[in-house]
């Protein structure tokens, strides 16, 4: 229930309805057709700020709010970034949803904002940690592809890097965050809420495929908690009526030589058993996944698929996306272009079904495993015009 100002005490349900109400009247999202309503309510400016953080083009001004709707924003900003719907576009890959950390932080009055990362997470919350002000550690892998280390140093945060796997830095970090005061680590002592803001990608599948779920999604596995958010994320669109009747699917897409949450439901077990990662999808490189167990419990809720894909299929699934979308990933999303094409061999993604797959790391951060590229040279003095032709 939440409280307004009028006193009254609104359900779940019917603070969904006031809200999609209020962005209907402005036109600023397309909305579901079951609310198309012209009411306005409290919750009008929280939701323009939702509406522009989602790049909404339809959007009124910002520079026509007068002083009264501008403290209505600043606290729609706060609302929004406490409950993890992202506000600031700091980074481009999918960790921007999963950190409403900065402002937890300083409520809690914590004074370091830091993280464990594969890399993405690092410069997510290397740039929140620079807007707002606060010391910022990150600590990697010491392997870490160097592109993923520019990527989050060029914030200045402290970057300590720590040679193991992922899950040693992973065990480092949960320990400083039991033992330092002040620290703030994004996916261990403050995970609640970093993995809250995971579900916005949930949110926007819904709302991108006009107000429908899609019958499958295939999403990467690293740690498990994006893919077991995503699904939450839908779960409360069905809950809140916005659709209806989830049939969706969900896919988890693993590299073979980092597939614990693979080979727990292929043996059908009901434990995850750690391994030791060794793969080039290092963004998913985890080998005792926090959720592990429940994105195999997730996969058998939905009647999904755990697949898992070797070196040169990953690499595979990066040129292919490339050539035909356009589109240039970074290695974990190799990871789910690759499943894409087993699952599909296997017949398993029928042609009439909808397949949401989620690409969640630009190319750029791992350009090495595709360097292999072919070039025509050209004498710069040549006048042989077949010869130069015959290269193009």
């Amino acid at each position: 229930k939440i409280k307004v100002k009028n006193k009254k005490f609104y359900k779940g349900e019917e603070v969904a309805d006031i809200c999609v109400k209020s962005i209907t009247k402005l036109n600023s999202i397309n909305c579901p057709p079951k609310f198309n309503s012209s009411a306005i309510d409290e919750f009008l400016i929280i939701f323009l700020v939702a509406a522009k953080a989602y790049g909404v083009s339809k959007f009124k001004d910002l520079g026509e709010m007068n002083k009264k709707e501008s403290k209505r924003l600043d606290l729609g900003v706060k609302f929004l970034r406490l409950i993890g719907i992202r506000v600031d576009r700091l980074e481009n890959d999918i960790n921007i949803h999963g950190n409403p950390n900065l402002k937890l932080s300083k409520e809690f009055e914590m004074t370091t904002l830091a993280c464990a990362s594969t890399g993405n997470l690092a410069g997510s919350v290397a740039a929140h940690g620079a807007k707002g002000g606060l010391e910022t550690v990150v600590f990697i892998p010491k392997n870490l592809e160097k592109e993923k280390i520019i990527s989050a140093g060029v914030y200045n945060p402290k970057i300590v890097s720590v040679d193991g796997t992922y899950d040693d830095v992973n065990r480092i970090c949960t320990i400083l965050a039991e033992e330092k005061e002040g620290g703030a680590f994004a996916n261990i002592n403050m995970r609640p809420f970093y993995s809250e803001g995971s579900k916005t990608l949930g949110y926007e599948i819904v709302e991108q495929l006009g107000w429908e779920a899609p019958d499958n999604i295939i999403c990467p596995g690293g740690s498990g908690s994006l893919f077991t958010k995503v699904w939450k994320g839908i779960s409360e669109f069905e809950k809140l009526g916005f659709i209806e009747n989830i049939n969706t699917k969900m896919h988890i897409a693993q590299a073979e030589g980092c597939s614990p949450i693979i080979n727990a439901i292929d043996n059908n077990n009901d434990f995850i058993e750690p391994v030791i990662p060794e793969t080039i999808a290092k963004s998913i490189a985890i080998g005792n996944p926090a959720d592990g167990l429940n994105s195999v419990n997730l996969v058998n809720k939905t009647n999904g698929t755990g697949t898992s894909v070797s070196e040169n299929e990953i690499i595979q699934g990066i040129r292919l996306l490339a050539e035909t979308e356009g589109i240039f990933t970074e290695t974990a999303g190799g990871v789910v272009i690759a499943s894409l094409i087993k699952l599909s061999r296997q017949n398993k993604l029928p042609s009439d079904e909808k397949t949401v797959c989620l690409i969640t790391g630009n190319g750029l951060k791992t350009p090495d495993v595709v360097s292999n590229i072919k070039t025509f040279d050209i004498d710069s003095k040549s006048s042989n015009l077949d010869e130069i032709l015959s290269k193009v």
